[in-house]
């Protein structure tokens, strides 16, 4: 796990689509899912995988590279914040 680029994912979450805590942990902990089944870890490789691990992974993936401040992808804020609302509500709290 790359600390830094997931510190970089937890502020780009708090500043950008104003999330508390809880519910980055649970962001963050459904990307990680994520990123473990396109056989990543959250840093800059799983930035670049977009659509070849699914389309959450797409999701996941654009996430990252925008805070690792990538060149963009095709997904869209909306696109971004339903699949956040959606981990949000699948996952447990975790503190």
């Amino acid at each position: 796990m790359n600390s830094l680029t997931e510190a970089k994912i937890r502020d780009f979450l708090r500043n950008w689509l104003h999330y508390e805590p809880v519910k980055l942990n649970a962001i963050l902990a459904c990307m990680r899912n994520l990123a473990r089944v396109a056989g990543h870890e959250l840093d800059e490789r799983f930035a670049k995988c977009a659509l070849g691990a699914g389309p959450e992974c797409a999701v996941a993936s654009s996430i990252v590279d925008k805070a690792l401040l990538g060149g963009g992808t095709s997904t869209s804020e909306y696109e971004i914040r339903t699949h956040c609302e959606k981990w949000i509500r699948e996952t447990p709290p975790t503190w």
